[in-house]
């Protein structure tokens, strides 16, 4: 189908009727003719790569020609335009706010890749567990990375596949905290269930436990504790601060103390050392805690609260032995989650959103992202050329229009170009002129048309090209400004 403009007898009558000016009529006539021409020319190069915007086109062109000589307000007319296409637009727009979305992220995974190959390996598997669990493709991107660099890469599959019990942030730190143990044996899974033991007796949700759980490693490992005994004393400790985090800098200090060569009170836990602690005596208990008001209060809140402490370490001990098994912490969560309406709904949106932006990403970011530049470019170049704000606004119109058209980088610069002449016809021909800023704002136009419809030809007619390479086209006989 040749790319052409066509005029109905309504609208031929309307342009006669505007045009006043002698040689009017003449001069749009033979813009037409030559418009008709040159599609006519450019067929079979045009045809197949246009055959996916051709509808659009014609709608667009149609609606620009028609508010251009409705309305003399070709700012008017540019709005019209564009709005018509914010359906067009939301696609490429959406692929692009997507790639710029992933981008840090993309950027951490490329510091741990091999090589280029590892590096596509990497993110294909980061949009897989995306498109598997519903989690968007940033924190899968971060997450695959923190599995590269901190060594979990193949509990990745557990991690995404918990996203409706653990998010997948905390699990990575759960698994983190479990390494801070030196001669822990605990499988990750069983830390999971230890920390969601953990976290369903106390103040703290396991996302916010799990947050806090290397500061109170830290203590506790040096002390002689383990695991399960770590995650008891913030269970449970946490409820008798202002903050989890201020119980989990408590827990810190007092079990490095512990654990100073020659304390006397090391190697057997925070518990331990606290029940040892107050078998000493006076003169060795205040020898050992000194005036620090952190020691000595982290020190009286383990004492206060021993019984419950030990509960709390034997429960989660409890529930770690039940790992594996159906009634296990995690196998029962996922139970409630499958068999919830909600969740399960949730759960399918999520996948399916994730799923559509992937593959709008995928196939529209990078094109859509250098088309947007050359949008901007126009409007940097307009801004630094001192033009007004009336021809950077037109400009950027033309050139967006343009744009959703199916034009590329070059298409979007010429066309934005035209476009900025559009104002200068005002002021030249002065605001009473109405007929001839009419005709010869639709000149232009018509103009603009012919340049992308020769543009058009020379990028599809070499074998369906993505590659634009084309020589600035002439309108009126005179050079557009390059």
């Amino acid at each position: 189908m040749p790319v052409t403009l066509e005029l109905n007898s309504d609208e031929a009558k309307l342009i006669r009727g505007i045009a006043k000016t002698e040689g009017a009529i003449e001069k749009l006539t033979q813009r037409l003719r030559e418009l008709e021409r040159e599609g006519k020319r450019t067929n079979d190069g045009v045809e197949d790569g246009m055959k996916k915007t051709e509808k659009a086109s014609d709608r667009a062109s149609g609606a620009l020609g028609k508010q251009v000589a409705a309305y003399v307000s070709v700012g008017a007319a540019i709005g019209v335009a564009t709005s018509a296409l914010r359906a067009f637009q939301q696609q490429e727009d959406r692929a692009v706010a997507s790639l710029l979305a992933i981008t840090d992220a993309t950027v951490r995974l490329n510091q741990v890749a091999t090589s280029p190959e590892d590096l596509k390996s990497l993110q294909a598997r980061a949009d897989a567990l995306s498109r598997k669990s519903g989690v968007d493709a940033n924190t899968s991107r971060n997450l695959v990375f923190r599995a590269r660099s901190e060594g979990f890469e193949g509990e990745l599959e557990t991690i995404f596949g918990l996203t409706q019990l653990i998010a997948p942030d905390a699990s990575a730190n759960v698994f983190k905290t479990g390494r801070l143990f030196p001669g822990n044996t605990l499988s990750n899974r069983a830390l999971l269930n230890a920390s969601l033991a953990s976290a369903g007796s106390s103040e703290l949700n396991v996302e916010q436990l799990a947050a806090q759980l290397p500061s109170v490693a830290e203590g506790s490992a040096a002390a002689g504790a383990g695991v399960v005994e770590s995650l008891a004393l913030q269970s449970v400790l946490s409820g008798q601060f202002a903050r989890g985090s201020t119980s989990a800098d408590r827990i810190k200090a007092f079990g490095i103390k512990l654990g100073l060569p020659g304390s006397g009170f090391g190697g057997q836990g925070i518990i331990g050392g606290a029940q040892a602690l107050a078998a000493a005596s006076p003169e060795s208990r205040a020898a050992f805690l000194g005036e620090s008001a952190e020691l000595n209060t982290a020190f009286r809140k383990v004492q206060e609260q021993l019984p419950q402490l030990i509960e709390r370490r034997d429960f989660i001990a409890a529930e770690v032995a039940k790992t594996g098994t159906s009634g296990s912490l995690i196998n029962l969560g996922l139970g409630r989650a499958t068999g919830d309406p909600g969740l399960a709904a949730t759960l399918e949106l999520q996948r399916a959103e994730q799923g559509l932006s992937i593959t709008e990403r995928d196939r529209f970011s990078s094109s859509g992202a250098s088309k947007r530049a050359a949008v901007l470019n126009v409007q940097e170049r307009l801004t630094t050329q001192g033009r007004s704000q009336a021809q950077i606004f037109a400009g950027r119109g033309f050139a967006e229009a343009t744009r959703f058209l199916g034009g590329g980088e070059r298409a979007i610069t010429a066309s934005g170009r035209v476009g900025s002449r559009i104002p200068g016809l005002v002021a030249n021909r002065g605001a009473d002129d109405v007929e001839g800023i009419a005709a010869e704002a639709f000149s232009v136009l018509l103009d603009a048309a012919r340049e992308l419809s020769v543009a058009a030809a020379k990028i599809r007619a070499r074998n369906g090209s993505e590659t634009e390479d084309l020589t600035p086209q002439t309108m009126n006989g005179t050079p557009r400004d390059r």
